[in-house]
């Protein structure tokens, strides 16, 4: 494989070392990470070939649209990326997704390797949600652009489709009591918020995706 990985490889082998700590690029918006007792969950090493793509309901039939900044689910449209966060946490769902360092790894395959399982389609790495500085949360995923293939952040306000499934482990299972899935909440004291109140209150915010590319 060439130093930008346009060279297909044989190697889909993943390695993620689970014993240090994730260090995340120093993005100008991002506040905190929301889960990072789940950033050492999962297998030091797996194929890319057995990655689950998983769909919300919601996103099953949906369509690529223009103009996604709507409310929770609409016929047609997807479903909002709140809901699959509430879904996700609801069912203790987190600790088997894909997270940041997953996603660096998968980068470094390069384009080819990509597009042989992810062709078209946002990979998003659902184990590594973070704040930002308007009290938002984003999602990390990887994506195509051009013949590289890019990490990025999207927040929570947006819509999801058929083309942006959630990346999860292999034939993970984990018993509840052994993780901790309640949302991480940063309301005053007294006063607590749900998904959607949070959407609703940064649906002003304008769309922001950080990209990093490979050297």
């Amino acid at each position: 494989m060439s130093k930008h990985g346009t060279a297909l490889s044989d190697d889909t082998i993943i390695r993620v070392d689970r014993s240090t700590p994730v260090v995340y690029p120093h993005y100008w918006w991002l506040k905190s990470v929301a889960h990072p007792e789940f950033q050492a969950k999962g297998p030091p090493e797996y194929d890319l070939a057995t990655v689950e793509l998983w769909l919300h309901k919601g996103q099953e039939s949906a369509r690529r649209v223009a103009g996604n900044l709507i409310k929770g689910q609409k016929k047609g449209r997807g479903v909002s990326g709140s809901l699959i966060y509430e879904h996700l946490l609801k069912n203790n769902m987190l600790v088997s997704c894909l997270g940041f360092a997953d996603g660096l790894e998968i980068q470094k395959k390069g384009i080819l390797v990509f597009r042989k399982f992810f062709n078209g389609k946002g990979l998003y790495l659902w184990n590594s949600v973070a704040e930002d500085l308007r009290d938002g949360l984003q999602v990390s995923f990887l994506a195509e652009l051009g013949d590289e293939v890019v990490m990025g952040w999207r927040w929570l306000g947006h819509i999801w489709d058929r083309d942006d499934p959630a990346a999860r482990f292999p034939k993970l299972n984990f018993a509840a009591r052994a993780i901790s899935s309640s949302p991480k909440s940063h309301s005053p004291p007294g006063k607590t918020q749900s998904l959607q109140e949070i959407s609703a209150q940064n649906e002003v915010l304008r769309p922001y995706s950080a990209f990093r590319r490979v050297p």
